[in-house]
């Protein structure tokens, strides 16, 4: 369920005393509700008796954050672009570590007959891959800079690209860490509150070498060989800014 915004009362009408099915219909703030009480009316046929009461949903209720659309699809094609140009940019993905002797089940492929020839047996090439370049997408926020909306777009944005292989996206514990994956899960999205202070962000052992970084909230500070880092936040009229949206205006301008 996504949502936000305050309870509302759902008219129930009941003949007599046998049952009727009960249809709510409310906007609550993102968030985990157990045993939520949802306020309700019942009333007889002819509406000369009314009577309020709570009822009580008998299972939790996840309400994530509502996915901004309009915003998603202002970043996405550009995510998807920067993800392109990150896999074309390898030549070769596997490096050479060395050779060793041929043993019966390797693949012929790997094979190098010159090196057989000249030694006098078979030869197979050891390949290291080399690291693929990632797309990193930083929801970099504390507890003072914290834009519900820009956390939705986050959570859009990995909801859109949860089959792709080369994006994590990384998020402000409250322990002061960072945590990152291909996906946010809604419960997540639904409790999470950002720390009182961001760590510096750091991508840890995942390889930084000619990596996109896409910092969504407040600008990000980051060195690496080949790094490129650009901005997007949501402003106060609740539209995409940032050094993505503004390079693509002037490039259509």
């Amino acid at each position: 369920m996504a949502g936000a915004g305050s309870h509302g009362l759902a008219p129930v009408t009941l003949l007599g005393k046998r049952p009727a099915a009960i249809s709510v219909q409310a906007q609550f703030s993102r968030g985990i509700y157990t045993s939520l009480r949802v306020p309700v009316r019942s009333q007889d046929l002819f509406g000369l008796l009314s009577k309020g009461r709570r009822v009580v949903v008998p299972a939790d209720v996840t309400v994530y954050p509502a996915v901004p659309a309009a915003l998603v699809r202002q970043l996405l094609p550009m995510l998807s672009a920067l993800r392109a140009r990150q896999r074309a940019g390898l030549v070769d993905p596997y490096s050479l570590q060395g050779y060793r002797q041929y043993i019966p089940g390797d693949p012929l492929g790997v094979v190098d007959w010159r090196v057989s020839a000249r030694v006098g047996h078979t030869m197979i090439r050891e390949l290291t891959p080399e690291p693929t370049p990632f797309v990193h997408v930083v929801f970099n926020a504390n507890a003072q800079t914290f834009n519900e909306q820009e956390w939705a777009l986050f959570f859009g944005l990995q909801r859109a690209t949860r089959n792709w292989t080369n994006v994590w996206y990384w998020w402000p514990t409250q322990a002061g860490t960072w945590a990152h994956g291909h996906e946010v899960s809604t419960q997540i999205a639904a409790a999470y509150q950002a720390p009182a202070a961001a760590a510096v962000w750091t991508p840890g052992e995942t390889p930084l070498r000619d990596a996109t970084i896409v910092a969504i909230g407040a600008p990000l500070a980051t060195s690496g060989q080949g790094t490129q880092i650009v901005q997007a936040a949501v402003g106060p009229d609740g539209r995409l800014t940032g050094s993505m949206i503004q390079r693509k205006e002037q490039q259509s301008s």
